[in-house]
């Protein structure tokens, strides 16, 4: 997944493969790339030129391609895949959200709050370790 002419493009790597994503425009970045455990479906954060940022997915079709949340004044950040959701963390109003995404429902909800001294984000996913089921983060 990558950005240009305020589109983003899929390719599988191989020369002439590139192709727009319809619904997807016009974006001015394209940020936090990351793929499901099985590499079924690619998760990206998108800044759209009319201001915000929204979260999609997609498989790689026109049809498999999905809005998974929208209304993010900021840019949603440090994502990861464990157990058939979507961790990440988002700015919220003076604090920083840690998001559950499902890949199954599409529900997504708000499963902790850091607040930050020096307005930076907690960088808990990050540092994240899987131990057997678990994923541990600080």
């Amino acid at each position: 997944v990558f950005i240009a002419n305020q589109r983003v493009w899929l390719s599988d790597g191989n020369p002439g493969s590139a192709r727009p994503l319809p619904g997807v425009n016009p974006a001015w970045n394209c940020s936090s790339v990351i793929s499901d455990d099985a590499g079924r479906r690619c998760y990206f954060a998108v800044e759209l030129q009319s201001g915000g940022h929204e979260l999609w997915s997609t498989d790689g079709t026109e049809n498999g391609l999905r809005i998974v949340r929208s209304g993010f004044k900021y840019a949603p950040l440090q994502m990861a895949y464990h157990r058939g959701a979507l961790l990440f963390v988002a700015r919220g109003a003076g604090q920083f959200d840690l998001w559950r995404a499902d890949a199954t429902s599409g529900a997504t909800t708000v499963i902790a709050s850091f607040r930050s001294v020096r307005d930076e984000p907690p960088r808990a996913l990050d540092q994240r370790h899987r131990i057997g089921t678990r994923l541990f983060f600080s």
